[in-house]
């Protein structure tokens, strides 16, 4: 009734039976890399902290992830196109996304709008000890808020004052 699963060993058994045939070279790529996903999505689940009450179930969602691959294969094979290439490893860091910690989205800021901001401060010795803040265009990133500190460097028996930023986030324009 069901055909037999498809295990590692089968799976040689298909490529070495019908090694020319281009459709199940093709197959085979395909079935590499959705165990791939199945690989990453055992280790997103691994790493994930236990399911609480009301949260939104992971597992259902995979399940359409894999509907949605398999619908994918078929209208490539249905178009006869090339499988498409693999991901660079480094693809994540061109991925814009907003900063899950404390400093906003500072790391993105380039540092000629955080001298702009800093510009805008008081003197650094005249200034009180609070946060400070000021609103530049930076960009293709638009109007940010930059937040500062004023921090003090000491060297032997000199010191002297300066301004750091710590944060920074979008504003509305």
């Amino acid at each position: 009734m069901f055909p037999p699963p498809l295990t590692s060993k089968r799976l040689k058994q298909i490529q070495e039976l019908r090694r020319d045939d281009p459709d199940v070279h093709e197959l085979l790529w395909y079935i590499a890399r959705l165990r791939s996903y199945v690989r990453r999505f055992d280790q997103l689940l691994e790493s994930m902290p236990v399911r609480a009450a009301g949260t939104t179930d992971l597992l259902a969602r995979c399940g359409e992830m894999e509907i949605g691959e398999e619908d994918f294969i078929q209208e490539r094979r249905a178009r006869n196109l090339p499988p498409p290439s693999p991901k660079p490893a480094d693809a994540d860091r061109y991925v814009e996304r907003e900063a899950p910690n404390e400093n906003g989205i500072l790391a993105k800021v380039p540092g000629e709008y955080l001298d702009e901001a800093r510009q805008s401060l008081p003197p650094v010795d005249l200034a009180e000890d609070r946060i400070y803040e000021a609103v530049v265009a930076a960009g293709h990133l638009g109007p940010i808020r930059v937040q500062f500190r004023r921090h003090k460097a000491r060297h032997h028996k000199h010191s002297h004052w300066f301004w750091s930023a710590f944060k920074a986030e979008r504003t509305e324009p």
